[in-house]
């Protein structure tokens, strides 16, 4: 139903149905916020249809989401944390985030957007009785909720990072998808601080291969432009010999130890994959199935039928055919 209500109120967007909060995640959190947004009427639209024709129970539950989603106690929040997590996706949280902070016009901009926001829901520009007490204005409030927030974020990755991981973090400016924005003046510290490390320490050297990656960046089309390391060592295998300092700097960030509990959910997925009537499942099969479980995303985005073409032009049916047999 979801689905069929998005398709027939926006057309902006090719999502039809959202995306599950991560919470160990930051990058799959950002997602779900972003796809929420995109959606959000959508979603509205639904809960206003379950009101009308659910039993009493999915009424009255339908009800009160849609009373929840459309305060603006809710939509300040949801426009503030999307903008912020754009800014932690990449990297360089600190220097973003304090820039925004202090810049009036990054502030009138984004609650425009807001205004924009509720005026296309039909949400009411109301403070409600508790913050009224606190606050004169909606636009009070919603700077309130902007620049705390941001502060929180800076102050709780501060104390995550220390100097050194957050420099090596700026690394990732030279992934191509976020270089052709990248200046050399963000990158120059990495090529002094790693100076033991490259093939040279010559400042000029340095720039100039700088501006040969940027120039060979740019000549990719922008959906090839890889966006995380392995892809980005993938494809400069065969040209790393023009760029060596960049390439060891590359390797230098594919090393840093896993910062995030994103690398144990392996474990949590084995959990439910191996139950007891999975125990004497193989390796192979086991990590099989642990990948499809923890990339959903992709393995529900597969084309059932082509993998069944795939299934059916193996040997594997044989013996499956002989143990199907020897069964009966």
């Amino acid at each position: 139903m979801l689905a069929k209500i998005i398709e027939s109120t926006n057309n902006e967007t090719k999502r039809r149905h959202l995306v599950k909060l991560c919470e160990i995640r930051w990058v799959d959190k950002h997602t779900s916020i972003i796809v929420f947004k995109q959606v959000f009427f959508g979603v509205i639209v639904g809960l206003d249809y379950l009101v009308e024709s659910g039993d009493s129970e999915t009424s009255g539950l339908a009800r009160s989401y849609g009373k929840a989603l459309t305060d603006i106690d809710l939509v300040i929040p949801l426009i503030v944390v999307n903008r912020v997590f754009c800014i932690t996706k990449p990297s360089g949280v600190n220097r973003g985030g304090t820039e925004l902070i202090y810049d009036d016009n990054q502030v009138n901009e984004l609650y425009n957007e807001f205004t924009k926001f509720i005026e296309l829901n039909e949400i009411d520009n109301c403070l409600s009785r508790t913050a009224s007490r606190r606050y004169e204005s909606v636009k009070d409030y919603f700077i309130d909720v902007y620049r705390t927030f941001i502060t929180t974020t800076i102050e709780e990755l501060g104390r995550r990072f220390n100097v050194h991981q957050k420099l090596a973090m700026s690394i990732a400016n030279l992934i191509p998808l976020y270089f052709v924005n990248t200046d050399f003046s963000n990158v120059s510290s990495l090529f002094q601080h790693y100076k033991d490390d490259l093939q040279t320490d010559n400042p000029n050297i340095h720039k100039v291969e700088f501006d040969t990656w940027k120039y060979h960046v740019r000549q990719m089309k922008e959906n090839e432009r890889p966006s995380i390391i392995v892809e980005t060592l993938k494809i400069m295998q065969p040209v790393k010999s023009f760029f060596p300092n960049i390439y060891i700097l590359i390797q230098i960030y594919a090393l840093i130890p896993v910062s995030v509990a994103g690398a144990e959910r392996s474990f949590s997925v084995l959990k439910l994959i191996k139950t007891k009537l999975r125990n004497r499942t193989g390796g192979e099969r086991l990590s099989d199935l642990a990948v499809i479980n923890i990339h959903k995303n992709i393995a529900e985005e597969l084309n059932i039928e082509n993998v069944i073409d795939e299934f059916a032009k193996s040997s594997r049916k044989k013996i499956l055919a002989m143990e199907f047999n020897f069964l009966f």
